[in-house]
């Protein structure tokens, strides 16, 4: 019962040795069922302010009501999910250089498979195993022969050879050989997870052997219960990492990993919706399987983080998830808990720009955020970012962490990185402004409170200042040949800024500007449909703002001849 949980709670924050795990499951567990409790037993959020390492770990002191009040004029208790913090990133899906350490999984946790007869583990501290010297030197690994390998040491092999881009023909046969003595079938999972992680990284070079990438299939879906969540999003990203790269289609597996993930209710939110961002541009997936999951990330969308909650909101949004009843009103209300669990503004400004783009935003969740990032003193100069934290090293919003240890350890390097997270920052916040500005109706604006409506006019006013390693879409490619055409034909226009958008070939003085109309088409698939949408978006911020946008069609230049003649002919 909630109330003995809390009478529970209420003693045993006064235990020298209290274990921060134990604390923290009992106030997980009773502060969902607070609003239900007789007054005087509301006094946990009061036991959770006293216990000082316990606070810091669950709660920021703005999320919680009773902040700075005494516990018993507490009326009700705001769930916050302590996963919705900015600088707790999910595990890159990426693949790790083992250095020879068979017990250890990719995310660097102990297997499974192999902690039997290991002694007790305390709870909330992890076995950090010494790392074994590898067993042949990289200068070596050309002229090793991998049958002659012990098996945790032909592993590591491969994903080295993958990891130093080697592609040998001999050597990855020798791998093939090896592993087929050994027998795909009698493979640990752990063992098939690198392997065909490795597989997938390798250069397109090196010659694979599509009927063995089969068997490592067919060895998964024989054991595929034996594969715990991790092993079995890095399987299915493997897999569609080697169908894009060597047109590896096998329809049956990825029917069979599919139905895998729909049926594990459990598994985290964010796996599944990195494993939708992995697949989903195959082929073979089906629109049903992609609405599927991710309605069922909707189901859980609390456990999302910041840069997974920035990716599913425009899934959400391609599948028109959010038209259904209450869909809207249910994401706002999780946005409102992870509002308060924000403490650094470059992570709370990224997670809900997201929601501002596609007009999931509602008003009183707009004031909030735009307030909460006022409080939190959003840096948009290099000044500001001076007084602030710096960001954490692995930045969630995918990017390198600006502040004062930068990485060259100088005073130049260090004011370079506050200027860039400033301009980053002021970027994203001018995007948003025009959006509200021009895209939505006026009354939104005009009805936010003094704080929000500051920080709006602060993101206009404010010039952006793009730093050297800065990239503002689009990419130099893009404009490229159309550029050095135009200048064949005597037109100068040249590169401006105009808000947060990079104009490649504007006329200032007469606010033209020159782009394809389908800029989109020119990246990879995976990056078509967010770049559409950014386009479009510029286009009529542009149009907005008093620019004449001239659209000159991709696809009858891409039907020219491929000579310059007749391609300047074209743009006479």
């Amino acid at each position: 019962a909630a109330a003995t949980t809390t009478a529970a709670l209420r003693r045993a924050v006064q235990w020298p040795s209290l274990s921060r795990q134990f604390a923290s499951v009992l106030l997980q567990d009773v502060r969902g069922r607070c609003s239900g409790l007789p007054l005087q037993q509301r006094s946990f959020a009061g036991c959770a302010v006293r216990h000082e390492q316990l606070w810091a770990s669950t709660w920021s002191a703005d999320s919680l009501p009773c902040a700075g009040r005494h516990p018993s004029s507490l009326s009700g208790c705001r769930r916050a999910s302590t996963s919705a913090r900015g600088s707790a990133p999910p595990p890159d899906m990426l693949f790790e250089d083992l250095m020879g350490m068979s017990s250890v999984d990719f995310d660097g946790e102990e297997d499974e498979d192999d902690d039997d007869g290991a002694a007790p583990v305390k709870p909330g501290k992890r076995v950090v195993r010494e790392k074994k010297p590898p067993p042949v030197s990289d200068e070596g690994l050309l002229n090793v022969d991998p049958s002659s390998l012990a098996r945790d040491q032909l592993v590591w092999a491969i994903g080295r050879a993958s990891t130093l881009k080697i592609s040998d023909e001999k050597l990855w046969k020798g791998f093939g050989k090896a592993i087929a003595d050994l027998g795909e079938a009698h493979l640990e999972p752990s063992e098939v997870c690198r392997i065909m992680q490795a597989f997938a990284y390798a250069p397109t070079e090196a010659p694979l052997d599509d009927r063995q990438l089969q068997r490592l299939l067919k060895a998964f879906a024989a054991r595929a219960a034996q594969y715990n969540d991790e092993r079995l999003a890095r399987m299915i990203y493997g897999y569609s990492k080697l169908a894009s790269k060597r047109k590896l289609a096998v329809q049956r597996f990825l029917d069979f990993a599919a139905s895998e993930v729909v049926e594990r209710k459990a598994m985290a939110p964010w796996r599944k919706l990195w494993i939708l961002r992995s697949a989903g541009h195959l082929p073979g997936v089906g629109q049903d399987f992609r609405a599927l999951l991710v309605s069922q990330v909707m189901q859980r969308v609390g456990g999302l983080d910041t840069e997974s909650w920035q990716a599913f909101i425009p899934m959400l949004v391609e599948h028109r998830l959010h038209e259904r009843p209450g869909v809207v009103n249910a994401l706002n209300k999780q946005y409102k808990f992870k509002i308060h669990c924000y403490k650094t503004p470059d992570f709370l400004l990224r997670s809900g720009l997201p929601m501002v783009l596609h007009d999931l935003m509602k008003t009183t969740t707009l004031a909030l955020w735009l307030g909460r990032m006022h409080d939190l003193r959003l840096p948009l100069t290099a000044k500001m970012a001076s007084i602030l934290p710096p960001l954490p090293r692995k930045a969630s919003a995918g990017r390198e962490a600006g502040g004062d240890d930068d990485e060259d350890g100088s005073w130049e390097g260090a004011q370079a990185g506050l200027a860039k997270r400033a301009a980053e920052n002021l970027e994203a916040l001018k995007i948003a402004e025009l959006c509200l500005r021009h895209e939505r109706d006026a009354t939104v604006v005009s009805s936010l409170p003094q704080r929000a409506r500051h920080l709006l006019t602060l993101a206009r006013k404010t010039p952006l200042e793009p730093q050297e390693e800065q990239q503002l879409l689009e990419l130099p490619f893009v404009f490229g040949e159309l550029g050095s055409l135009l200048r064949r034909l005597g037109i100068a226009l040249h590169p401006t800024l105009c808000g947060p958008y990079l104009l490649e070939l504007a006329d200032p003085l007469g606010r033209m500007v020159v782009e394809w109309d389908a800029n989109w088409l020119l990246y990879p698939p995976w990056r078509q449909k967010a770049h559409k949408d950014f386009v479009q978006r510029k286009h009529k911020h542009l149009r907005a703002e008093g620019w004449r946008v001239v659209c000159l069609p991709l696809s009858d230049f891409r039907r020219l001849d491929a000579s310059r003649e007749a391609r300047l002919a074209w743009l006479r």
